[in-house]
């Protein structure tokens, strides 16, 4: 079905467009006149309602489906935006902690609704190709909104990016009606669910290491992003480039999420891939404690975020195809999303409180890279097959 895949590319692609990302930091700063630390605070906001609403958006997901989830989702997106467009200071951290339970409803139901399409033989859709085109077309519609975020500045204001983006929440609120509707079991309640799930994972031990792998590593990622703001202040990078190494690094991402299919033939062992994702991620937090050169700046941001666009959908086909029963599939998700975002909140916290440089804290995760790459290589069991 043409029109089934396409609405999946759109809901990719509205779903991750976002102007405002380069000159978050800025607007806080300027605006609202935050500081380094205030605004890593903010941030934390954010992951802190995500590890708050994960599981209950999670089991709401399963209980009512994945379409009416990505709805809500896009609502609450738009509303955050508003708020930020209009707020004072004190409702940008309500608008964090909206935006927040927002995301809550996307991170399940859009990797599971995928996965539901393609496991129906009536679409005819392979999901590794389906799964790796779409994490693409998320980074290319970030490459899109850096682009015209940089092209924003060039001319305009903070503001223009802020109304964009809503326009563009507007739309992805659209699509998400114009999905068609998979069937829910209606006699599905909570606390099967939840049951269900625990049963699962402790019968099932290579879901359980494939979801602490795929916490450990997103917490990572999350961290490193959300702290690369502020890292950009203190840096050489000018702020009116901010947008311009957002897009490249999203290039960047795209390309290794699009080639995701094609690394896992090659590679053919998950544990050879993950190890060289892991490695390369470790080099390129230590790269950003220790460089101040532009060049390299911009060298690291872009390995950066292709090791993030490759295991993206590669962990999304892990997790999957790993899930043997529909009723918890998006609990699962949110599950993971949850163990990355305390972690993530847990480490902005801490940095936020001793009010470590940017630099410090990119050591920091780098470290924490080489400990998950020891770990891999010990416990060669994360690497079997069931």
């Amino acid at each position: 079905m043409k029109s089934l895949k396409w609405l999946i590319y759109l809901l990719s692609f509205f779903m991750t467009i976002n102007f405002t990302t380069p000159v978050f930091a800025s607007f806080c700063q300027l605006n609202h006149g935050l500081n380094g630390a205030q605004i890593t605070s903010l941030f934390a906001v954010y992951s802190l309602s995500v590890f708050l609403l994960e599981i209950p958006t999670g089991v709401w997901s399963d209980k009512i489906g994945e379409n009416k989830s990505l709805i809500i989702g896009a609502v609450f997106t738009a509303i955050a935006m508003f708020l930020f467009i209009k707020g004072t200071t004190v409702l940008l951290y309500v608008g964090e902690f909206v935006l927040g339970l927002g995301s809550t409803f996307f991170s399940g139901p859009f990797d599971s609704i995928i996965y539901k399409y393609c496991k129906d033989p009536r679409n005819d859709l392979d999901f590794d190709d389906i799964v790796s085109k779409s994490y693409s077309l998320q980074w290319i519609a970030l490459c899109f909104s850096f682009l015209g975020c940089f092209a924003i500045m060039k001319e305009g204001e903070l503001v223009h990016v802020f109304w964009i983006t809503f326009v563009s929440n507007i739309i992805l609120l659209i699509i998400a009606c114009l999905l068609p509707r998979i069937n829910v079991d209606v006699k599905n309640n909570a606390n099967d669910i939840v049951k269900k799930y625990f049963l699962e994972i402790l019968s099932n031990r290579k879901l359980l290491i494939i979801c602490m792998l795929n916490i450990c590593f997103s917490m990572i990622l999350v961290t490193g992003y959300q702290i690369l703001q502020t890292y950009l202040l203190g840096s050489s990078v000018s702020n009116t480039y901010n947008g311009l190494l957002y897009f490249i690094a999203a290039v960047f991402a795209s390309t290794g999420s699009f080639f995701y299919k094609k690394l896992k033939s090659i590679f053919k062992s998950e544990k050879i891939l993950i190890s060289v994702c892991l490695a390369l991620l470790a080099l390129c937090m230590f790269g950003l404690g220790g460089s101040s050169v532009i060049f390299f700046i911009f060298v690291f941001v872009c390995i950066y975020r292709l090791v993030w666009g490759i295991t993206s959908p590669m962990f999304s086909s892990m997790v999957n195809q790993s899930i043997e029963d529909d009723s918890f599939r998006n609990t699962v998700f949110s599950i993971i999303s949850l163990g990355c975002n305390l972690g993530s909140s847990a480490l902005l916290f801490i940095f936020s409180a001793i009010n470590m440089s940017a630099e410090l804290e990119y050591i920091i995760l780098g470290m924490l890279c080489m400990v998950l790459f020891v770990g891999c290589i010990i416990f060669e069991q994360i690497y079997k097959k069931a």
